[in-house]
């Protein structure tokens, strides 16, 4: 399902509100299997800059890891398109604190978050469930942008100084 709605709504959502400046991504992991957090511990490990990138060249390349005859193979080559090498590869796969970052933050999707599936957004603490259109979740992303820039103009208007001429008499 992930791979799916980062290739149709996830592009729509990147290009109409987070290219834009309109809304920002928190990615956070939910590896339901040893594949998945392999794969989360190898994003991870990678340089920040290439995170985003390397979680969506690994959607893209899902099909192809799971279906492949070398999963590890196949995961290594995707990383070493953003320049991570097999070794840096295996060494981010047997990383045990790591594991236990990326396990504690799925502990707390599942037991605070409420989280049954994947995909599952959050948009200003309105949860959305599954692989939805991007015309489903359009008018929340424009709701929450709305109220967004009434707080923010709001605490604009709350913020400025207001002058008060005082006159003397002589």
């Amino acid at each position: 399902h992930c791979a799916e709605f980062h290739a149709t709504t996830f592009k729509d959502i990147q290009k109409d509100w987070i290219d834009t400046g309109k809304a920002k991504l928190v990615f956070r992991d939910l590896p339901w299997d040893n594949l998945a957090l392999g794969i989360a511990k190898v994003t991870r490990c990678a340089d920040p800059a290439m995170y985003y990138p390397l979680v969506s060249a690994y959607f893209e390349a899902q099909e192809n890891i799971v279906k492949g005859v070398d999963t590890l193979g196949e995961v290594k080559q995707v990383a070493r398109m953003v320049g991570m090498d097999a070794a840096k590869v295996e060494a981010c796969i047997e990383d045990a604190p790591l594991q236990s970052l990326i396990t504690g933050v799925k502990e707390n999707a599942l037991s605070q978050l409420k989280i049954t599936g994947t995909p599952t957004l959050f948009v200003n603490g309105t949860k959305v469930d599954g692989a939805v259109k991007y015309a489903e979740l359009k008018p929340i992303l424009e709701g929450a942008y709305q109220a967004a820039m009434v707080a923010k103009a709001e605490e604009a208007k709350a913020a400025t100084p207001v002058v008060t001429p005082t006159a003397t008499a002589k």
